[in-house]
């Protein structure tokens, strides 16, 4: 199911307003994301109340995502920029935009079971890894890999950034553009912009490798049967 109501523009029914703000979000893009994301919340947990009643809880795998960042594009301006890097502690930065939850709910004991996986993943990776939790063999090709099974990754992103742009374990590179430098981030605490020479020569078995899976992801892709 994908939900809408926490999408841009943001703006909310005032009786769908739920959180009490500080004057200074009034009237930003900040202020109408909490308030649309509260809603959201809101109602998975309705969902998730309606689940128990009707005794599913306890068979239902859930798994929740964000499919991209959220405050973000030409909407922001410098007071929201200002009003995020308060609520989160450091600079919105990229890498920090980028880092979207994946959350998986199984049944069981969940408070003895609560555990976060430090393994660097793409939506790609998402599907391998609710399927091993549920025992499921994939039934033909994937792309991705399972979080749970493997410790290293490397993926691409092809439509926020340039081709060639990459997240392995350590560092986001966005390659040169007719707009831009390179650019190269540590995936560190907090997503510092490595400020050291670098060229498109120091990564480039990894771009090779990423222009590879692209390369086999269309192939596949294009091999399906459009009916």
């Amino acid at each position: 199911m994908l939900t809408l109501t926490s999408h841009t523009p943001f703006e909310m029914p005032e009786d769908k307003e739920l959180l009490d703000l500080p004057a200074e979000y009034n009237g930003t893009l900040t202020g109408d994301y909490l308030q649309s994301v509260r809603y959201a919340d809101h109602t998975l947990g309705l969902f998730i109340d309606d689940l128990k009643e009707k005794g599913l809880w306890e068979d239902t795998v859930i798994a929740l995502y964000g499919d991209h960042s959220g405050v973000h594009g030409r909407l922001v301006t410098d007071k929201d920029v200002q009003l995020l890097h308060d609520l989160v502690g450091q600079p919105y930065s990229l890498p920090f935009r980028f880092n979207i939850p994946f959350i998986v709910s199984i049944p069981g004991d969940v408070d003895g079971n609560k555990e976060t996986i430090e393994t660097m993943g793409g939506q790609l990776d998402m599907m391998p890894t609710v399927l091993n939790i549920m025992g499921v063999e994939p039934p033909a090709l994937y792309f991705g890999q399972d979080l749970l099974t493997y410790h290293h990754n490397l993926f691409g992103m092809r439509y926020y950034a340039a081709t060639g742009t990459f997240f392995n374990d350590d560092v986001l590179f966005l390659p040169e553009t007719s707009k831009r430098d390179i650019r190269v981030y540590n995936l560190d605490e907090k997503s510092t912009y490595k400020k050291e020479n670098v060229t498109m020569g120091t990564f480039r078995d990894q771009i090779n490798k990423l222009l590879q899976i692209y390369k086999w992801s269309d192939a596949y892709f294009n091999s399906l049967d459009n009916k």
